[in-house]
């Protein structure tokens, strides 16, 4: 019996390899197991064998020979590659190769996109860097020809996105530095050539409206030589008559327009030379044909028509434009349609005056003739017939309030209006916005000056100066006086109406009186006096009463006010009348005393309190009953009393006397800050006890007001309350004078 034995290895391979770069192994097998008893079945490599701990590379070839790019991160690194050999039998064997890989460094180049660059035509920088391990960071330092630098962070997909179109020419260089994630880095410049680029230019002459192909003479040519290039251009020079070879500068000039009137007839070579700011020049020119230009002439857009308001009859003929227009211009010739004429032989011309009538219109005539011997006759008409201006409402000098229309019409002469204009308080002149009506709405109170000016298409004007008009949107204030406040009957009186509105005539000003015995006020009209005042003088009626006297006064503008109510009494004099009554005056008068002091004798007071504002009894007086003589009689009275007070002064501020009467007698009850002063009187109360009643309490709060502040029941610290109230049982009446003293 033969035993199986598994197959003797052995791999071929080199000592050492470079990453990124394949390396390429072979393992060889005995020779018994090549033979076809026992074949071998499969291959399987290992490139990173860990001893113990073979992990088959998916990737690997089924295959004796084998090929593997390895990667390191350092200077070198040693890596062992494993092969497994299995054969039909079953039977297994390893064997191993070691191999040092050392570390590859990247390779920065760089090239342009163009091999031939100019300045202004866009290119692009490419890289041709290589690199295992890839490249982290690209960094491009563009070098200029005066030595600075610019420089760039951005990959190499980012830099050929990037388009360079700004460089001038000259010399410069592209330096590229790459980095690996191990540090490892390339640098490689690039120099390149950044070739002059000369400006492009062309000629172009603007066409005219009515000529194809040719100009006139005396036009003013308008040449154009579109400019293109990377430099800014510098200038342009202009040879507007240049033939042949020669270039003869006749304008310099910062941008690409040219201007040329040619005054011959003739064919020219306009040329241009451009110059950019690096000194490049280019050349281009063009060929113009200039025809005769036949003559001539417009009034009022060759000859310009002068008239000077007001006096539009004056006509000042100015030639310049047409001079300007046909410079070749030898005679000049006017027929003013009136009569008379001008004749004007070689330049200069200056102008031509002439007076015109008014009313009517003229036929003009103007001649030219050039120094050709050609002529041309222009006919026109000068229109002196003038439009008008009339105010229609209001008047001049009216006084309205803001919103009135003012209404103006204009008249047209013999040519139409072409403006018509007015101006408030010598502002500005404006047109209307309504046909010749001007709107006051928004203006303030004051006086306002207006002109309107009509111009029409033949140059006359007509003129409205001043239109006065005062606005006034308050009503007039109205005061009415006399000079005293009672007449007597049959004497004179004035009644004054001063008004504040100076906008009021006499006439706005109506007086309303009614005199004694009247039921209806009647209508006075008024003279005007100085500051505002308008007057009326009366006589006074004879009869005694009021006279009542009021004004209604109207602005020019319509505002009215009435003033307010005045009134005078009318007496008749004292001894005309009085002496009949004077006797029967004395007689009531004694009446009168008698019976004042029959009443007062029949007021006696009875009884007084003095009580606490807490209720507490202090002291108590009486005429006819005296003290402790009947307590049942007292206390109910007590009683009755306080309770009365609690009554009457719930309000606690009311100090306003309290009365209560029954039958013949009344309870009087002054109240205090402190106390109640109660009495108790026969007959009915009068003003003689209630003033000594108030009194006699203010003289008790102002002696014992600290005690009763406080007051702690003992009656000694109240000493002297009883005798004052003594006072109140006097039987003298209090005549007038006697008020205010005490008993």
């Amino acid at each position: 019996m033969v035993a199986s034995v598994a197959p003797t290895l052995r791999v071929a391979a080199p000592s050492q390899g470079t990453e990124g770069s394949p390396v390429e192994f072979e393992v060889l097998v005995d020779e018994w197991h090549g033979t076809p008893v026992d074949p071998i079945v499969s291959y399987e490599w290992d490139f990173s064998y860990v001893p113990g701990s073979f992990v088959a590379d998916l990737y690997a070839p089924n295959s004796p020979n084998a090929s593997h790019v390895f990667a390191t991160s350092s200077y070198w690194k040693i890596y062992r590659v494993a092969v497994r050999v299995t054969d039909s039998d079953g039977m297994q064997n390893v064997s191993t190769a070691d191999i040092k890989i050392f570390d590859s460094e990247p390779v920065a180049g760089l090239t342009t996109n163009s091999s031939y660059i100019s300045e202004g035509v866009s290119f692009t920088f490419v890289s041709t860097s290589s690199s295992f391990d890839g490249i982290i960071n690209w960094t491009w330092i563009l070098e200029y020809p005066d030595g600075s630098t610019e420089s760039y962070w951005v990959d190499d997909r980012e830099m050929a996105d990037l388009e360079f179109t700004h460089l001038d020419d000259g010399d410069y260089s592209m330096e590229l530095t790459v980095i690996e994630p191990d540090g490892n880095s390339s640098t490689s410049s690039y120099d390149f050539v950044v070739h002059e680029l000369p400006p492009t230019v062309s000629v172009l002459a603007e066409e005219a409206e009515d000529w194809e192909g040719y100009f006139e003479e005396f036009f003013e040519v308008s040449f154009t030589a579109p400019t293109s290039g990377f430099d800014p251009v510098a200038l342009w020079e202009w040879d507007f008559d240049a033939p042949g070879s020669t270039f003869t500068s006749d304008l310099v000039a910062m941008n690409e327009s040219g201007h040329h009137t040619y005054d011959q007839v003739g064919s020219y070579t306009v040329k241009v030379r451009v110059w950019d700011s690096d000194g490049s020049m280019s050349q281009a020119s063009l060929t113009v044909e200039i025809r005769q230009k036949p003559l001539s002439c417009e009034m009022y857009r060759d000859v310009r028509v002068i008239r000077v308001a007001p006096n539009t009859e004056n006509v000042t003929f100015n030639v310049t434009v047409l001079l300007l227009k046909f410079p070749d211009i030898v005679h000049l010739g006017f027929e003013f349609g009136d009569g008379t004429s001008v004749l004007i032989d070689g330049p200069p011309f200056g102008e031509v005056f002439h007076r015109f009538a008014l009313g009517r219109d003229y036929k003009i005539n103007l001649t030219i003739v050039d120094d050709d011997g050609f002529a041309f006759v222009s006919m026109s008409t000068v229109y002196v017939d003038s439009p008008e201006i009339s105010l229609i409402d209001p008047s001049n000098g009216a006084v309205v309030k803001s919103g009135t229309t003012i209404l103006f019409l204009v008249t047209p002469g013999s040519s139409p209006l072409i403006s018509v204009t007015y101006d408030v308080n010598d502002v500005a002149f404006r047109p209307f916005e309504t046909q010749y009506i001007v709107n006051t709405t928004g203006w303030q109170d004051g006086e306002y000056r207006l002109a309107v000016i009509a111009w029409d298409g033949g140059g006359n004007v007509a003129i409205m100066r001043y239109v006065y008009i005062t606005v006034d949107d308050f009503a007039p204030v109205a005061v009415v006086h006399a000079e005293r406040t009672k007449v007597y009957a049959g004497s004179e009186f004035t009644i004054t109406v001063w008004v504040s509105d100076r906008n009021v005539e006499a006439s706005g000003v109506i007086l309303y009186v009614m005199f004694p015995g009247d039921r209806v006020f009647l209508q006075y009209p008024v003279s005007e006096g100085p500051d505002g005042n308008y007057y009326r003088e009366f006589e006074a009626p004879t009869v005694e009463g009021t006279i009542q006297f009021f004004a209604k006064v109207s602005d020019l503008a319509g505002n009215s006010a009435v003033s307010p109510s005045y009134s005078m009494s009318v007496k008749i004099p004292f001894l005309t009348i009085a002496w009949p009554y004077l006797l029967t005056a004395s007689m009531l008068a004694a009446i009168g005393t008698v019976a004042y002091f029959a009443r007062e004798s029949k007021i006696a007071v009875d009884e007084t309190y003095v009580i606490h504002n807490d209720g507490r009894m202090i002291t108590h007086n009486a005429r006819r009953l005296k003290p402790g003589m009947d307590d049942q009689v007292l206390s109910g009275m007590f009683t009755a009393i306080q309770d009365f007070v609690k009554e009457s002064f719930k309000d606690i501020t009311s100090f306003t006397l309290r009365k209560l009467e029954f039958g013949e007698k009344s309870v009087l009850i002054e109240k205090g800050e402190h106390v109640y002063l109660a009495v108790i009187l026969h007959g009915h109360a009068s003003r003689k006890v209630a003033a000594r009643m108030q009194r006699i309490v203010d003289d008790i709060e102002s002696r014992y007001g600290q005690h009763l502040k406080s007051w702690d029941g003992d009656f000694e610290k109240l000493r002297g309350i009883n005798d004052m109230t003594k006072r109140v049982y006097s039987k003298a009446p209090l005549l007038p004078g006697l008020l205010g003293r005490k008993t």
